[in-house]
């Protein structure tokens, strides 16, 4: 339920508040559903897992990901 959860409310967020806020709260999502205790520390660990993969993908490669908040101070 928690993955399933996860994925619905990122598929309604990523337009709104972007790819980056948007997958820590995926990623939040499915660290709960395998058992993790602490959602603070799962949502600081996903969203550095996360940035580097915007920088990775997005500024390095040149991708286009989704725009937001975060992505806008970048």
């Amino acid at each position: 339920g928690w993955i399933t959860g996860a994925f619905t409310l990122g598929t309604i967020l990523i337009s709104w508040i972007g790819f980056i806020l948007t997958a820590t709260v995926v990623f939040v999502g499915a660290a709960r559903s395998f058992g993790a205790p602490s959602w603070v520390k799962s949502a600081i660990i996903g969203f550095i897992l996360v940035l580097l993969a915007y920088f990775g993908f997005a500024r390095l490669l040149g991708l286009r990901m989704g725009e937001g908040i975060i992505e806008s101070l970048i």
